[in-house]
């Protein structure tokens, strides 16, 4: 008897982020220090002249997603008000190198969420004057002048 798991393996949420993490892991190793807005002090560089430990490497800057994520993360950081103001000049010049903005794409996404939740509150009224009115035209079952 031979037994498939292939479809509990494609399901899996769980497994499915492991494979996510473990490839953006080795994205963000395969990244040079320049690649980065902020390298803590300590380690050395290895062959290839990246920092080794890789740990000490923070906010990727290579492209306009980490852009995105580094400055959302940054946002929740437990760095002091003057690195988080260097981490923030890095990635914003990095962004500006590469002709995005940044700015703009946040404010977008702002607006994108506020049109979103607009359009969810007005489909939710849309169905609850569907609801009352079909309760209105709806005949009782018992009611022989209905039939």
């Amino acid at each position: 008897m031979e037994l498939d798991f292939s479809k509990n393996i494609q399901g899996s949420k769980e497994l499915n982020d492991l494979f996510a993490s473990r490839q953006n892991q080795a994205y963000i190793n395969e990244l040079s220090d320049a690649d980065f807005a902020l390298i803590e002090a300590g380690g050395r560089k290895d062959h290839d002249g990246k920092t080794v430990p890789r740990s000490l490497r923070h906010f990727p800057i290579a492209t306009e997603k980490d852009i995105d994520e580094s400055l959302a993360k940054l946002d929740s950081s437990d760095l002091s008000d003057s690195v988080k103001q260097e981490v923030l000049k890095r990635v914003e010049a990095q962004a500006k190198k590469m002709g995005y903005d940044s700015k703009k794409k946040k404010s977008e996404s702002k607006e994108e969420d506020v049109k979103k939740d607009k359009e969810a509150k007005e489909d939710k009224k849309e169905e609850k004057g569907k609801e009352k009115s079909l309760e209105k035209t709806t005949a009782p079952m018992n009611c022989p002048e209905c039939y």
